[in-house]
Protein backbone atom coordinates (compact mmCIF):
# COMPACT_ATOMS: atom_id res chain seq x y z
CA UNK A 1 0.00 0.00 0.00
CA UNK A 2 1.45 3.36 -0.93
CA UNK A 3 2.38 5.71 2.10
CA UNK A 4 0.00 8.83 2.32
CA UNK A 5 1.42 11.63 3.83
CA UNK A 6 -1.01 13.06 6.50
CA UNK A 7 -0.35 16.93 7.58
CA UNK A 8 0.15 17.45 11.07
CA UNK A 9 -3.40 19.60 11.55
CA UNK A 10 -4.80 17.17 9.97
CA UNK A 11 -3.74 14.30 12.12
CA UNK A 12 -4.65 16.43 14.99
CA UNK A 13 -8.46 16.57 13.45
CA UNK A 14 -8.39 13.24 12.97
CA UNK A 15 -7.22 12.04 16.55
CA UNK A 16 -10.28 14.36 17.80
CA UNK A 17 -12.70 12.43 15.37
CA UNK A 18 -11.93 9.19 16.93
CA UNK A 19 -12.05 10.50 20.62
CA UNK A 20 -15.71 11.57 19.90
CA UNK A 21 -16.72 8.43 18.21
CA UNK A 22 -15.46 6.33 21.05
CA UNK A 23 -17.27 8.62 23.45
CA UNK A 24 -20.00 7.91 21.71
CA UNK A 25 -19.78 3.82 21.07
CA UNK A 26 -19.17 3.40 17.79
CA UNK A 27 -17.79 -0.02 16.89
CA UNK A 28 -13.79 -0.66 16.34
CA UNK A 29 -14.35 -1.45 13.03
CA UNK A 30 -16.86 1.93 12.49
CA UNK A 31 -14.22 3.98 13.49
CA UNK A 32 -11.55 2.43 10.87
CA UNK A 33 -14.38 3.15 7.81
CA UNK A 34 -15.02 7.20 9.11
CA UNK A 35 -11.25 7.93 9.53
CA UNK A 36 -10.32 7.05 6.11
CA UNK A 37 -13.39 9.08 4.69
CA UNK A 38 -12.75 12.21 6.72
CA UNK A 39 -9.27 11.96 6.08
CA UNK A 40 -9.78 11.86 2.83
CA UNK A 41 -12.41 14.97 3.10
CA UNK A 42 -9.70 16.70 5.38
CA UNK A 43 -6.89 16.51 2.69
CA UNK A 44 -9.18 17.42 -0.38
CA UNK A 45 -9.39 20.60 -1.49
CA UNK A 46 -13.02 21.25 -0.40
CA UNK A 47 -11.90 21.71 2.86
CA UNK A 48 -10.71 25.01 4.06
CA UNK A 49 -9.71 25.25 7.44
CA UNK A 50 -9.93 29.45 7.51
CA UNK A 51 -13.50 29.31 6.12
CA UNK A 52 -15.51 28.36 9.00
CA UNK A 53 -18.97 26.99 7.09
CA UNK A 54 -17.89 23.64 6.88
CA UNK A 55 -21.29 22.59 6.59
CA UNK A 56 -20.93 23.66 2.84
CA UNK A 57 -17.65 22.07 2.39
CA UNK A 58 -18.94 19.08 3.27
CA UNK A 59 -22.13 19.29 0.81
CA UNK A 60 -20.03 20.03 -1.52
CA UNK A 61 -17.31 17.15 -1.34
CA UNK A 62 -20.04 14.97 -1.15
CA UNK A 63 -21.52 16.18 -4.14
CA UNK A 64 -18.37 15.22 -5.79
CA UNK A 65 -18.00 11.47 -3.67
CA UNK A 66 -21.65 10.96 -4.99
CA UNK A 67 -20.30 10.70 -8.98
CA UNK A 68 -16.64 9.75 -8.18
CA UNK A 69 -17.38 6.96 -6.12
CA UNK A 70 -21.14 5.68 -5.83
CA UNK A 71 -20.52 2.13 -4.13
CA UNK A 72 -18.89 3.93 -1.04
CA UNK A 73 -20.80 7.02 -1.16
CA UNK A 74 -23.25 6.21 2.07
CA UNK A 75 -20.62 5.06 4.06
CA UNK A 76 -18.84 8.35 3.10
CA UNK A 77 -21.95 10.11 3.86
CA UNK A 78 -22.47 9.00 6.88
CA UNK A 79 -18.91 9.46 8.49
CA UNK A 80 -18.85 13.30 7.22
CA UNK A 81 -22.16 13.20 9.29
CA UNK A 82 -20.67 12.19 11.96
CA UNK A 83 -17.60 14.43 11.70
CA UNK A 84 -19.82 17.23 11.11
CA UNK A 85 -21.64 16.61 14.54
CA UNK A 86 -18.36 15.88 16.17
CA UNK A 87 -17.05 19.84 14.79
CA UNK A 88 -20.62 22.01 15.08
CA UNK A 89 -22.06 19.97 17.99
CA UNK A 90 -24.88 19.17 16.30
CA UNK A 91 -26.47 17.05 13.18
CA UNK A 92 -25.84 17.89 9.56
CA UNK A 93 -28.62 20.30 8.41
CA UNK A 94 -30.87 17.95 5.74
CA UNK A 95 -33.03 21.19 4.61
CA UNK A 96 -35.49 21.08 2.06
CA UNK A 97 -33.73 23.37 -0.64
CA UNK A 98 -36.44 23.54 -3.64
CA UNK A 99 -40.12 23.36 -4.53
CA UNK A 100 -38.91 19.52 -6.09
CA UNK A 101 -38.05 18.26 -3.06
CA UNK A 102 -41.03 19.75 -1.09
CA UNK A 103 -43.27 17.86 -3.35
CA UNK A 104 -41.41 14.92 -2.72
CA UNK A 105 -41.43 15.34 1.28
CA UNK A 106 -45.04 16.01 1.06
CA UNK A 107 -45.56 12.59 -1.43
CA UNK A 108 -43.43 10.77 1.97
CA UNK A 109 -45.48 11.98 4.33
CA UNK A 110 -48.71 10.97 2.84
CA UNK A 111 -46.36 7.66 2.60
CA UNK A 112 -45.67 7.19 5.70
CA UNK A 113 -49.39 7.55 7.01
CA UNK A 114 -50.45 5.20 4.49
CA UNK A 115 -47.77 2.44 5.54
CA UNK A 116 -48.67 3.25 9.75
CA UNK A 117 -52.52 3.12 9.34
CA UNK A 118 -53.40 1.04 6.65
CA UNK A 119 -50.55 -1.36 6.75
CA UNK A 120 -50.02 -1.32 10.06
CA UNK A 121 -46.11 -1.35 9.25
CA UNK A 122 -43.35 -1.18 12.12
CA UNK A 123 -41.70 2.36 12.47
CA UNK A 124 -38.34 0.76 11.66
CA UNK A 125 -39.75 -0.73 8.80
CA UNK A 126 -41.62 2.94 7.85
CA UNK A 127 -38.46 4.81 7.85
CA UNK A 128 -36.49 2.16 6.03
CA UNK A 129 -38.96 2.40 2.88
CA UNK A 130 -39.00 6.33 2.95
CA UNK A 131 -35.46 6.44 2.90
CA UNK A 132 -35.49 3.94 -0.62
CA UNK A 133 -38.82 6.46 -1.98
CA UNK A 134 -36.66 9.42 -1.35
CA UNK A 135 -33.90 7.88 -3.19
CA UNK A 136 -35.92 7.15 -6.05
CA UNK A 137 -38.27 9.92 -6.29
CA UNK A 138 -34.99 12.20 -5.80
CA UNK A 139 -33.97 10.28 -9.13
CA UNK A 140 -36.68 11.09 -10.96
CA UNK A 141 -36.68 14.51 -10.67
CA UNK A 142 -33.38 14.59 -11.80
CA UNK A 143 -34.37 13.20 -14.53
CA UNK A 144 -37.61 15.14 -15.52
CA UNK A 145 -38.15 18.65 -16.22
CA UNK A 146 -41.35 18.31 -15.10
CA UNK A 147 -41.68 16.45 -12.09
CA UNK A 148 -45.19 14.50 -11.89
CA UNK A 149 -45.43 11.08 -10.03
CA UNK A 150 -48.95 10.37 -12.24
CA UNK A 151 -46.33 9.99 -14.84
CA UNK A 152 -43.71 7.64 -13.58
CA UNK A 153 -43.78 4.21 -15.81
CA UNK A 154 -42.07 0.96 -15.85
CA UNK A 155 -38.93 2.55 -17.87
CA UNK A 156 -38.35 4.70 -15.42
CA UNK A 157 -38.62 2.19 -13.08
CA UNK A 158 -36.17 -0.17 -14.75
CA UNK A 159 -33.70 3.08 -15.73
CA UNK A 160 -32.98 3.47 -11.93
CA UNK A 161 -32.46 0.00 -11.19
CA UNK A 162 -30.06 -0.20 -14.23
CA UNK A 163 -28.44 2.91 -13.39
CA UNK A 164 -28.59 4.51 -9.97
CA UNK A 165 -29.46 1.77 -7.89
CA UNK A 166 -27.07 -1.03 -10.36
CA UNK A 167 -24.07 -1.25 -7.78
CA UNK A 168 -26.50 -2.45 -4.71
CA UNK A 169 -26.63 -6.01 -3.59
CA UNK A 170 -29.67 -8.09 -4.90
CA UNK A 171 -31.31 -8.24 -1.38
CA UNK A 172 -31.15 -4.38 -1.44
CA UNK A 173 -32.67 -4.44 -4.58
CA UNK A 174 -35.73 -6.18 -3.31
CA UNK A 175 -36.38 -4.47 -0.32
CA UNK A 176 -36.08 -1.50 -2.66
CA UNK A 177 -38.70 -3.00 -5.05
CA UNK A 178 -40.62 -3.62 -2.43
CA UNK A 179 -40.69 -0.30 -1.26
CA UNK A 180 -41.45 1.08 -5.03
CA UNK A 181 -44.26 -1.65 -4.60
CA UNK A 182 -46.16 -0.24 -1.63
CA UNK A 183 -45.41 3.65 -2.83
CA UNK A 184 -47.35 2.78 -6.28
CA UNK A 185 -50.16 1.07 -3.84
CA UNK A 186 -50.27 4.28 -2.22
CA UNK A 187 -50.35 6.40 -4.62
CA UNK A 188 -53.54 3.92 -6.15
CA UNK A 189 -55.10 4.01 -2.82
CA UNK A 190 -55.37 8.02 -2.16
CA UNK A 191 -56.97 7.90 -6.22
CA UNK A 192 -53.69 9.16 -7.88
CA UNK A 193 -53.88 7.60 -11.57
CA UNK A 194 -50.54 5.62 -12.12
CA UNK A 195 -49.01 4.13 -15.48
CA UNK A 196 -50.67 0.69 -15.53
CA UNK A 197 -47.27 -0.55 -16.94
CA UNK A 198 -46.11 -0.03 -13.56
CA UNK A 199 -48.49 -2.90 -12.04
CA UNK A 200 -47.02 -5.28 -14.97
CA UNK A 201 -43.77 -5.45 -13.85
CA UNK A 202 -42.43 -7.29 -11.12
CA UNK A 203 -42.03 -5.30 -8.13
CA UNK A 204 -41.20 -7.62 -5.88
CA UNK A 205 -37.54 -9.83 -5.06
CA UNK A 206 -36.81 -12.82 -7.34
CA UNK A 207 -36.16 -15.01 -4.67
CA UNK A 208 -38.69 -16.43 -2.47
CA UNK A 209 -37.73 -15.51 0.70
CA UNK A 210 -38.36 -19.08 2.36
CA UNK A 211 -36.27 -20.61 -0.78
CA UNK A 212 -33.30 -20.85 1.45
CA UNK A 213 -32.21 -22.10 5.20
CA UNK A 214 -31.55 -19.82 7.80
CA UNK A 215 -28.22 -19.21 9.27
CA UNK A 216 -27.62 -20.50 12.87
CA UNK A 217 -24.68 -20.55 14.78
CA UNK A 218 -23.55 -23.95 16.14
CA UNK A 219 -24.28 -25.68 19.53
CA UNK A 220 -19.95 -24.87 20.05
CA UNK A 221 -20.26 -21.29 19.03
CA UNK A 222 -23.19 -20.75 21.11
CA UNK A 223 -21.82 -22.01 24.36
CA UNK A 224 -18.81 -20.15 23.17
CA UNK A 225 -20.20 -17.20 23.12
CA UNK A 226 -22.48 -17.08 26.41
CA UNK A 227 -19.15 -17.77 27.94
CA UNK A 228 -17.35 -14.53 26.68
CA UNK A 229 -18.75 -12.25 28.83
CA UNK A 230 -16.46 -11.32 32.08
CA UNK A 231 -19.13 -10.84 34.57
CA UNK A 232 -16.30 -8.95 36.96
CA UNK A 233 -16.91 -6.13 35.22
CA UNK A 234 -20.36 -4.21 35.54
CA UNK A 235 -20.30 -4.14 31.48
CA UNK A 236 -19.93 -7.54 31.18
CA UNK A 237 -22.99 -8.15 33.48
CA UNK A 238 -25.05 -5.98 31.49
CA UNK A 239 -23.55 -7.42 28.25
CA UNK A 240 -24.34 -10.89 29.60
CA UNK A 241 -28.22 -9.65 30.75
CA UNK A 242 -28.02 -8.49 26.71
CA UNK A 243 -27.23 -11.54 25.82
CA UNK A 244 -29.92 -13.37 27.44
CA UNK A 245 -32.57 -11.36 26.03
CA UNK A 246 -31.52 -12.78 22.22
CA UNK A 247 -30.59 -16.54 23.26
CA UNK A 248 -33.38 -17.16 26.26
CA UNK A 249 -36.07 -15.05 24.84
CA UNK A 250 -35.41 -14.53 20.55
CA UNK A 251 -35.86 -11.15 21.10
CA UNK A 252 -35.04 -8.17 18.03
CA UNK A 253 -32.81 -5.77 18.60
CA UNK A 254 -35.46 -3.29 18.66
CA UNK A 255 -37.42 -5.30 21.72
CA UNK A 256 -34.14 -5.41 23.33
CA UNK A 257 -33.31 -1.80 23.24
CA UNK A 258 -37.23 -1.06 24.09
CA UNK A 259 -37.16 -3.28 27.23
CA UNK A 260 -38.32 -1.13 30.22
CA UNK A 261 -38.14 -1.75 34.23
CA UNK A 262 -41.75 -1.15 34.25
CA UNK A 263 -42.18 -4.63 32.09
CA UNK A 264 -41.40 -7.34 34.65
CA UNK A 265 -43.83 -8.58 36.49
CA UNK A 266 -41.18 -10.65 39.21
CA UNK A 267 -44.51 -11.88 41.13
CA UNK A 268 -45.70 -13.84 37.62
CA UNK A 269 -42.47 -14.29 36.54
CA UNK A 270 -43.88 -13.16 33.51
CA UNK A 271 -41.93 -9.81 30.96
CA UNK A 272 -43.77 -7.77 28.36
CA UNK A 273 -42.77 -7.36 25.11
CA UNK A 274 -44.20 -3.94 23.51
CA UNK A 275 -44.21 -1.71 20.62
CA UNK A 276 -42.97 -4.96 18.51
CA UNK A 277 -42.58 -5.44 14.99
CA UNK A 278 -46.34 -6.42 14.42
CA UNK A 279 -47.56 -3.82 16.98
CA UNK A 280 -49.17 -6.60 19.28
CA UNK A 281 -47.93 -7.21 22.88
CA UNK A 282 -46.62 -10.67 23.87
CA UNK A 283 -46.04 -12.29 27.27
CA UNK A 284 -42.87 -14.23 27.80
CA UNK A 285 -42.14 -16.15 30.95
CA UNK A 286 -38.57 -15.60 32.72
CA UNK A 287 -36.27 -18.33 32.39
CA UNK A 288 -34.38 -18.55 35.69
CA UNK A 289 -31.04 -17.83 33.81
CA UNK A 290 -33.07 -15.07 32.44
CA UNK A 291 -34.18 -13.58 35.89
CA UNK A 292 -30.33 -14.29 37.36
CA UNK A 293 -28.80 -12.10 35.25
CA UNK A 294 -31.20 -9.09 35.34
CA UNK A 295 -31.13 -9.33 38.95
CA UNK A 296 -27.54 -9.41 38.96
CA UNK A 297 -27.57 -5.92 36.64
CA UNK A 298 -30.36 -4.55 38.53
CA UNK A 299 -28.33 -4.74 41.55
CA UNK A 300 -24.38 -4.74 40.83
CA UNK A 301 -24.44 -2.88 37.37
CA UNK A 302 -26.74 -0.81 36.52
CA UNK A 303 -25.92 2.71 37.42
CA UNK A 304 -28.47 5.02 39.66
CA UNK A 305 -30.23 6.84 36.73
CA UNK A 306 -33.44 8.32 35.77
CA UNK A 307 -34.49 6.23 32.80
CA UNK A 308 -36.81 3.30 33.27
CA UNK A 309 -35.26 1.77 29.94
CA UNK A 310 -33.48 -1.40 31.14
CA UNK A 311 -29.98 -1.19 29.55
CA UNK A 312 -28.55 2.03 29.59
CA UNK A 313 -24.79 2.95 29.09
CA UNK A 314 -21.80 3.17 31.31
CA UNK A 315 -18.91 5.44 30.02
CA UNK A 316 -20.35 7.89 27.76
CA UNK A 317 -23.82 9.62 28.49
CA UNK A 318 -23.59 7.25 31.38
CA UNK A 319 -27.83 6.37 32.00
CA UNK A 320 -28.56 7.17 28.86
CA UNK A 321 -30.97 4.35 26.94
CA UNK A 322 -28.85 2.13 25.11
CA UNK A 323 -29.93 1.99 21.42
CA UNK A 324 -30.35 -0.43 19.08
CA UNK A 325 -26.77 0.35 17.64
CA UNK A 326 -25.31 -0.02 20.97
CA UNK A 327 -27.21 -3.31 21.97
CA UNK A 328 -25.70 -4.72 18.41
CA UNK A 329 -22.13 -3.61 19.32
CA UNK A 330 -22.44 -5.43 22.40
CA UNK A 331 -22.78 -8.23 20.45
CA UNK A 332 -20.85 -7.76 18.32
CA UNK A 333 -17.91 -7.52 20.89
CA UNK A 334 -18.71 -11.07 22.44
CA UNK A 335 -19.00 -12.90 18.96
CA UNK A 336 -14.81 -11.26 18.53
CA UNK A 337 -14.10 -13.03 21.74
CA UNK A 338 -16.22 -16.01 21.16
CA UNK A 339 -14.33 -16.71 17.86
CA UNK A 340 -17.01 -16.68 16.00
CA UNK A 341 -17.00 -15.69 12.37
CA UNK A 342 -16.26 -11.83 11.53
CA UNK A 343 -19.46 -11.96 8.74
CA UNK A 344 -21.65 -12.51 11.60
CA UNK A 345 -22.18 -9.11 12.80
CA UNK A 346 -25.97 -8.68 13.30
CA UNK A 347 -27.99 -9.92 16.34
CA UNK A 348 -30.84 -11.53 14.20
CA UNK A 349 -28.71 -14.84 14.06
CA UNK A 350 -29.65 -15.22 17.62
CA UNK A 351 -32.90 -15.55 17.31
CA UNK A 352 -33.14 -17.98 14.51
CA UNK A 353 -30.75 -20.09 16.51
CA UNK A 354 -32.97 -20.28 19.39
CA UNK A 355 -35.76 -20.89 17.61
CA UNK A 356 -34.60 -23.87 15.96
CA UNK A 357 -33.13 -24.64 19.01
CA UNK A 358 -37.40 -24.29 20.74
CA UNK A 359 -38.51 -26.23 17.40
CA UNK A 360 -35.69 -29.32 17.73
CA UNK A 361 -37.17 -29.82 21.41
CA UNK A 362 -40.07 -30.64 20.01
CA UNK A 363 -42.17 -27.39 20.33
CA UNK A 364 -44.90 -26.73 17.62
CA UNK A 365 -44.69 -24.26 15.38
CA UNK A 366 -47.37 -22.33 16.64
CA UNK A 367 -45.69 -22.35 19.52
CA UNK A 368 -42.38 -20.82 18.21
CA UNK A 369 -44.44 -18.68 16.49
CA UNK A 370 -45.81 -17.52 19.64
CA UNK A 371 -42.56 -17.00 21.22
CA UNK A 372 -41.27 -15.05 18.37
CA UNK A 373 -44.41 -12.76 17.69
CA UNK A 374 -44.80 -13.92 14.08
CA UNK A 375 -48.09 -13.60 12.67
CA UNK A 376 -47.80 -15.88 10.38
CA UNK A 377 -46.74 -19.26 11.00
CA UNK A 378 -44.95 -19.00 7.06
CA UNK A 379 -42.44 -17.01 8.46
CA UNK A 380 -42.05 -19.65 11.06
CA UNK A 381 -42.16 -22.97 8.69
CA UNK A 382 -38.23 -22.23 8.02
CA UNK A 383 -37.09 -23.41 10.93
CA UNK A 384 -38.52 -26.81 10.27
CA UNK A 385 -35.27 -26.80 7.42
CA UNK A 386 -32.84 -26.87 10.29
CA UNK A 387 -34.52 -29.76 11.78
CA UNK A 388 -32.17 -32.57 10.22
CA UNK A 389 -32.90 -35.21 12.45
CA UNK A 390 -36.65 -34.86 12.18
CA UNK A 391 -36.10 -34.01 8.68
CA UNK A 392 -34.57 -37.98 8.19
CA UNK A 393 -37.13 -39.55 10.17
CA UNK A 394 -39.75 -37.74 7.57
CA UNK A 395 -37.54 -38.91 4.39
CA UNK A 396 -39.36 -41.82 2.58
CA UNK A 397 -37.91 -45.13 1.64
CA UNK A 398 -36.12 -44.99 -2.21
CA UNK A 399 -37.56 -47.57 -4.35
CA UNK A 400 -34.88 -50.89 -3.96
CA UNK A 401 -34.35 -50.32 -0.71
CA UNK A 402 -33.09 -47.68 2.09
CA UNK A 403 -34.06 -44.18 3.01
CA UNK A 404 -33.03 -41.09 1.35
Amino acid sequence: MPYVFVPLPVRQKLNEFRTFLLEHEYHESTILSYHTYVSRFLRSGYFNEKNANITDQITEFLKNEASMAPKTFKDCRAALYAFHKSLMGVAYPKTVKDAGNAEIEDLLVGFQDFQRRVKHLADTSISSETVNIRRFLGFIYQQSKNFDVSNICAIDIRNYFTGEAAYLKPSTKGRIATSIRNFFQYLRFTRVNVDESIFKIPLSPAVWKLNSVPTVISDEEFESLLSSFDKNRTSGIRDYAIALCFTELGLRCAEVAGLSLDDFDWENGIINIKNTKTHTDRRLPISPAFGEAIINYLQNSRPACKSRVLFVRFSHAMGDPMGRSQIRNAMRRAYKRAGISESITGTHILRRTVASKIYKKGASLKMVADILGHQSLDSTAVYTKIDTEGLLQAAGIWPGGGSL
